[in-house]
């Protein structure tokens, strides 16, 4: 069985950075790639590497197979709502393991952070048994994508003075600007990765 704390978020990123890469090579236009993109690519690109079942989309109302009893409802989420990936590992017995939950936001707006970090909490926080051997990690992926590597340097520290008016606690792993076209000073990205468990909500921020 997986272990309980591993971090997953150097393989998270380095797919998505091969999606924004692939995405920059077929589209040459300088411009970010739909989130659609980004999900699917990083899907594969994950699939490719650790043989995991990956599942894009998935929706709500499967939430049994993470193991939430679905029994008292939601809190908040809708049981149409889809989660952009979730990653399941097979065990020797043939049992699927949810292993993470991936939402993805295209920039660093820290309202729609919040809004996907809340989501991802509450079916992380029911799923959450004090017997089991595992947890379900939680990430929400963000990509930067601008005009210069310089303007996503200030992004990335834009969203980390942003996120006091959200989070009490915000960490993250955030990539080195790369470019993303053919000249060293136009367009680049970075890959913001944010781990659920790393982040904590302002009390009065929690029910917006």
């Amino acid at each position: 069985m997986e272990k309980a704390h591993t971090d997953y978020r150097e393989l998270i990123s380095d797919a998505t950075t091969e999606a924004i890469r692939l995405y920059a090579t077929m589209a040459q236009t300088g411009e970010p790639p739909p989130e659609s993109f980004l999900r699917d690519i990083c899907a594969v690109q994950l699939f490719n590497k650790e043989g995991w079942c990956i599942r894009p989309e998935f929706p709500a109302r499967h939430a049994a197979e993470l193991f939430i009893d679905t029994s008292n409802g939601y809190k908040s989420l809708s049981k149409n709502f889809l989660i952009d990936l979730v990653c399941f590992r097979r065990t020797a017995d043939q049992h699927e393991v949810p292993l993470f939950l991936v939402e993805f936001t295209l920039w660093t707006s820290i309202r729609k952070i919040a809004r996907e970090f809340d989501r991802l909490k509450e079916f992380i926080s029911l799923s959450a048994k004090p017997q089991s051997k595992y947890r379900i990690k939680g990430y929400v992926v963000c990509t930067p994508h601008y005009e210069t590597s310089t303007i996503v340097k200030e992004t990335i520290e834009e969203l980390r003075d942003n996120s006091k008016r959200e989070f009490t606690r915000f960490d993250f792993h955030a990539s080195a600007p790369f470019q993303t076209g053919d000249h060293a000073s136009g367009p680049a990205a970075s890959v913001i990765v944010i781990d659920v468990g790393d982040c904590d909500r302002r009390i009065d921020n929690e029910q917006r």
